[in-house]
C-alpha cells in the first residue's frame, strides 16, 4: 500500500520500530554498562577500606572490627588482626 506521496505506508511503521528496538536496546546496554561501572567502583571502594583497616589493626594496640567488617574484607581475602566486638 502506498500514500499519496509513492511511499510505502508498511515500510515506514517497520523503520520506525527497528528505530524504537533500537533505541530501547541501546538504552538497555547504556544502563547495564552504568551499573557494572558502579559496582567495580564499590568494590574498589570496599576493598581500600579493608587494606585501611588492617593497617591499622596494626597500629592501634585496642583496634577492633565489626561483623559486618569481617563479611566485608572476607571477599577480599583480607585478614585483619583484631578482635570482633
Amino acid at each position: 500500500m502506498k500514500n499519496q506521496k509513492g511511499h510505502s505506508t508498511i515500510g515506514s511503521v517497520i523503520g520506525v520500530i527497528l528505530m524504537i528496538v533500537f533505541e530501547l536496546l541501546a538504552g538497555i546496554g547504556f544502563v547495564n554498562v552504568v551499573i557494572w561501572g558502579a559496582d567495580k567502583a564499590m568494590q574498589r571502594i570496599e576493598k581500600s577500606e579493608c587494606e585501611k583497616w588492617a593497617s591499622e589493626a596494626k597500629q592501634f594496640p585496642n583496634y577492633y572490627q565489626t561483623d559486618w567488617q569481617v563479611e566485608q574484607c572476607i571477599r577480599y581475602n583480607i585478614v585483619i588482626d583484631a578482635p570482633v566486638k
